[in-house]
């Protein structure tokens, strides 16, 4: 299950400070079904603290274009 696309910024509002208590029933509801979870994109600071984790394309230039990683917990 897919669930808090574009939602990185409130899950990590400062680096290493985590807030999953909003999605902790989904979490649960999806652990009992043996399902995973998906989360997708990242927060804004991250990009600026670390550049380097932003999508390159085929020349290595920056594509912000490209899809954002996905981080299955």
């Amino acid at each position: 299950m897919t669930v808090g696309i574009f939602s990185w910024a409130k899950l990590e509002l400062q680096e290493g400070n985590y807030d999953f208590s909003w999605l902790d029933e989904i979490f649960d509801r999806v652990e009992k079904m043996n399902g995973h979870v998906i989360l997708a994109t990242r927060p804004a600071w991250l990009a600026q603290k670390y550049p380097e984790v932003l999508r390159m394309d085929n020349r290595g230039e920056i594509n912000v274009s490209l899809v954002d990683d996905i981080i299955i917990v």
